[in-house]
């Protein structure tokens, strides 16, 4: 069998709609929408209620119980809002013989013939009323006994009147359950409280629709919505101040205030350059104990940040992006900008050593090498004294023996005889023995000519007949080494 059954002819049926309830959503393309019945040419809706929304999305005849009546409505309840161009009205959009309704709707639309009872009627009119807001009863005016206008709290003490107009509830719905229905009163608001939180998911983090906290006038129902978690918060300023990294939802807020005093503050090691308060709020996101945080500084060189505590400025663990100094911190505080002095103290502390080592080494060398004091004008300088050479023990030189001149001709060498030889050899001997005994009678000792060393004792015999027998080994190896 076909799953439907499209038939290309235009049907009249002449029925009855009565007691029907309607909370759904209706929505038309074109004309001629409502929200029991579309059109009615023949017929009668009878003691028809609806809550749903009603939407004509390119049309006009658009009406909360009827889009286009040619028949009898009697004694319907509309309480809803209303979307189209021209014709449209709470009861009926257009529409003949109304009587005993009531209506409490808001319209939304720009076009002509608005009205809270219809956008035009005509026929049997009467007994008609609606909630005194901004709307009036047919085509934009009112009137008494047909179609007029009560206060709400006057409306809901209506004889008959039917408890969803009195009964108002914010309905909240998690995936299609519901998860809190909250009481509403006319003109009232909601709290902060009553809105239940949405669990978050790994990957997601959920919101409520849009919907009205304060001077709620209608029941609502609020779906959840999951979006993507956010992974940047930023400050104000087409320059942010303060960048912050983790997850957040569409409803955190990043707030900073420059808190720089104007003269600047400054210790022995550092510098402070700049104060920030700054805090991050948000409803939804799951409290996080630390940020990555990125903070805006233009000054270069050894630069870190501080987190400024009760006990005193705690040092945080600085890194540079660009022109942002990075690092991580609590949701809440006050950040210290500091500028490190540590470098220049180290190097004004080693010039320091050095200019005192070099003092030390000077006065050093001149306690222990002093310069002789300069005299005034331009005196000669003293003559350097020579140094006095050690005499050198003084080498006995051998005489050298004169050489007679020479003959300019040499006489031929007379041959000696035999006693003439015997006789100087006999002299020599003599000569030689005189030398001895001069030198033996000396008290000082001698060396004779082989350099032999000769000292007199005092146990010597003195008598020449003792010492002859020396004198005669003695004078004999002279007259040897002589010949």
């Amino acid at each position: 069998m076909q799953d439907s059954l499209w038939v290309d002819t235009t049907a009249l049926f002449r029925a009855i709609i009565m007691s029907s309830t309607n909370s759904a959503s209706v929505t038309a393309k074109n004309d001629y929408c409502g929200g029991a019945v579309g059109r009615c040419d023949i017929g009668a809706v009878y003691k028809t209620v609806n809550t749903g929304a009603v939407t004509a999305t390119n049309g006009g005849s658009c009406g909360g119980i009827v889009g286009r009546s040619n028949g009898t409505i009697i004694q319907c309840d509309a309480l809803c809002d209303l979307t189209g161009s021209d014709y449209v009205g709470g009861i009926a959009g257009l529409g003949t013989n109304l009587s005993g309704c009531r209506s409490m709707v808001r319209i939304f639309s720009e076009g002509e013939c608005l009205g809270a009872i219809a956008g035009d009627a005509n026929g049997d009119i009467f007994d008609n009323i609606f909630v005194e807001e901004e709307l009036d009863g047919i085509d934009g005016i009112s009137f008494a006994g047909i179609a007029y206008p009560l206060p709400y709290e006057d409306f809901v003490q209506l004889e008959g009147i039917n408890p969803i107009f009195s009964e108002l509830n914010a309905d909240f719905y998690i995936d299609g359950k519901l998860v809190r229905r909250v009481a509403l009163t006319y003109g009232g608001s909601l709290k902060s409280w009553d809105v239940p939180k949405i669990p978050a998911r790994e990957d997601s983090f959920g919101v409520w629709e849009s919907f009205e906290m304060t001077n709620t006038t209608r029941s609502m129902t609020i779906n959840a919505i999951y979006q993507p978690w956010l992974t940047t918060l930023a400050s104000e300023g087409e320059h942010p101040i303060l960048l912050a990294e983790g997850e957040f939802s569409n409803e955190a807020v990043l707030e900073v205030e420059d808190t720089t005093p104007k003269v600047a503050v400054s210790s022995v090691t550092s510098k402070v350059i700049a104060t920030y308060s700054y805090s991050i709020s948000d409803a939804l996101a799951p409290g996080n104990d630390e940020y990555r945080l990125h903070l805006r500084c233009e000054e270069k060189g050894d630069i870190s940040v501080a987190l400024r505590t009760d006990s005193g400025d705690k040092e945080l663990a600085t890194g540079r992006d660009g022109s942002y100094l990075v690092f991580k911190a609590p949701p809440s505080g006050e950040l210290v900008v500091l500028y490190s002095q540590t470098k220049k103290i180290i190097v004004v502390v080693f010039i320091i050593l050095a200019v005192l080592i070099l003092l030390a080494f000077f006065a050093y060398m001149q306690k222990h090498f002093p310069k002789e004091p300069k005299q005034s004008g331009n005196p000669k300088r003293p003559p350097k004294e020579k140094k006095q050479k050690k005499p050198k023990p003084e080498k006995k030189r051998k005489e050298k023996k004169e050489k007679p001149p020479k003959a300019q001709k040499k006489e031929p060498r007379a041959k000696r005889t035999k006693t003439e030889k015997r006789s100087k050899s006999k002299k020599t001997r003599i000569e030689a023995q005189e030398a001895l005994e001069t030198q033996e009678n000396s008290s000082e000792p001698w060396l004779d000519e082989d350099f032999t060393f000769h000292e007199k004792h005092p146990e010597a015999a003195s008598s020449p007949a003792e010492q002859k027998p020396h004198l005669d080994i003695v004078i004999g190896s002279e007259i040897d080494r002589k010949i």
